[in-house]
């Protein structure tokens, strides 16, 4: 079956229970692990950062899910306007028959980049502690997309002095974001693997296949400049909602039923 031009939104639904208490346990350990190698009076700042590493990170993860695995979307995107006067751009996967779908490693390396450019407006100049001195370096970090979570190392040296006494961070590490980014990615190479071999309409059955089998639901919306996929994981949380990844599609054959 294919799709018509028009408003179309699909539902595809499977409703499996999870079980993540056993996960929770060793990420709670291995944060307090971190913690107790930090010297005590300096464990408030370590933290602090760890917080800001964390929400930072998030922040990253629900960017790239709006804009198709981007922080900046690149030039092939579809640009959506709103009534409230704002715009959005999706990255386009397939554009004139050719696919452009990002490799996970390059998912990673916009997460990293977000992380490195913002993680200093979460710190604020360390302005939250006026009893320590804190100097800091270049923020390095290294991101990971695994099963069922997203990790963030960083190397962020940081020198903390107080009454007199110096202490020396360089590592955070052990960050953990709990959203099947990886799933996502895998559902959506599949898609775009039906694509390439059919590149001028979307196979409906398989997208409720593709759904069924990872859990998620996959909603489609067309506009003039092409169509929009979601991908919608109600199994990963960021900011107490479903996480969402999107990727639009460009068909040179206006599609038909």
């Amino acid at each position: 079956m294919k799709t018509k031009r028009g408003q179309i939104t699909i539902f595809i639904i499977v409703a499996i229970a999870i079980i993540i208490g056993a996960g929770m346990f060793f990420v709670f350990r291995n944060s307090e692990s971190n913690l107790n190698e930090v010297n005590i009076e300096v464990r408030p700042v370590y933290s602090f950062v760890q917080d800001c590493i964390k929400q930072t990170c998030e922040e990253g993860v629900y960017y790239v899910g709006s804009s198709g695995g981007y922080i900046i979307a690149p030039e092939k995107s579809l640009n959506i306007g709103f009534d409230e006067g704002f715009e959005k751009n999706i990255a386009y996967y397939l554009y004139e028959e050719e696919n452009y779908m990002p490799t996970k490693e390059k998912i990673e390396d916009e997460i990293s980049l977000y992380v490195d450019s913002m993680l200093a407006f979460c710190i604020a100049d360390f302005n939250s502690f006026p009893e320590f001195e804190v100097e800091s370096g270049e923020v390095v970090s290294d991101v990971r997309i695994e099963t069922g979570k997203v990790i963030v190392d960083v190397e962020y040296d940081l020198s903390v002095s107080k009454e007199g006494q110096s202490y020396e961070i360089n590592e955070f590490k052990g960050n953990e974001i709990i959203v099947r980014l990886e799933k996502i990615y895998d559902a959506v190479s599949e898609i775009m693997d039906g694509q390439m071999k059919k590149k001028d309409s979307v196979c409906i059955s398989c997208l409720n296949d593709i759904g069924n089998k990872h859990g998620m639901k996959i909603r489609m919306s067309e506009s003039p400049e092409g169509i929009v996929f979601a991908i919608v994981d109600e199994k990963s949380q960021l900011n107490e909602r479903d996480y969402e990844f999107y990727f639009a599609n460009k068909y040179e054959v206006e599609n038909e039923i």
